[in-house]
């Protein structure tokens, strides 16, 4: 069930809010600004694996998380979720916007850290950015886009009932599959 509260403005942890927060039983996530990019940084390296199919380097330095994040937030209905348990512990993050708008969302990540998966904190996360995205009425449909090589998140997001779409290239030269999720008619 979603919980929501908006506008959250203040601070939380030496963070400052600047939008939302999404509410579940487990998690919460939060939407931040460009200064919590240190603080999200674990969440940004919190599975190197993804990070190594992502074409970067084994991390992602400080500077590529501000800038990520600060493009992000330019972005129409941009937002930065800070994922994190009910002990406040960052669990992991996300990324979204209104692309193409007005009537299509975007998960451009959803990144849950390597300790805490398998305890389904990804699943929990998505329902709440969906339960949040169709709640909105000009929103329609919930798009994203997954590298082929990363078959558990190819397995989840199909699992969630999202269909495939296009196979093209990232910017990085990975082959990736777009998926989309269309709102449900009782909503």
């Amino acid at each position: 069930m979603l919980t929501w509260r908006a506008p959250a403005f203040g601070i939380l942890g030496g963070i400052k809010l600047n939008q939302c927060i999404l509410q579940g039983p487990q998690l919460a996530l939060v939407a931040v600004g460009e200064e919590a990019a240190e603080d999200l940084l674990p969440a940004y390296n919190g599975d190197e694996q993804f990070t190594m199919w992502s074409g970067g380097d084994s991390t992602i330095s400080l500077a590529t998380a501000q800038r990520e994040i600060a493009e992000t937030l330019k972005m129409p209905g941009g937002n930065v979720w800070r994922i994190q348990n009910q002990a406040a512990d960052l669990t992991g993050m996300a990324i979204t916007a209104l692309v193409p708008p007005p009537d299509n969302a975007w998960i451009a990540l959803l990144m849950i850290r390597k300790e805490y998966q398998r305890h389904g904190l990804g699943s929990e996360s998505a329902q709440l950015l969906e339960d949040w995205f169709f709640s909105q009425p000009n929103i329609r449909h919930i798009g994203l886009g997954v590298l082929t090589v990363n078959t558990p998140a190819v397995a989840f997001w199909s699992g969630r009932g999202y269909r495939s779409g296009l196979r093209r290239k990232d910017l990085y030269g990975n082959e990736t599959i777009t998926f989309r999720l269309d709102k449900p008619s009782a909503l």
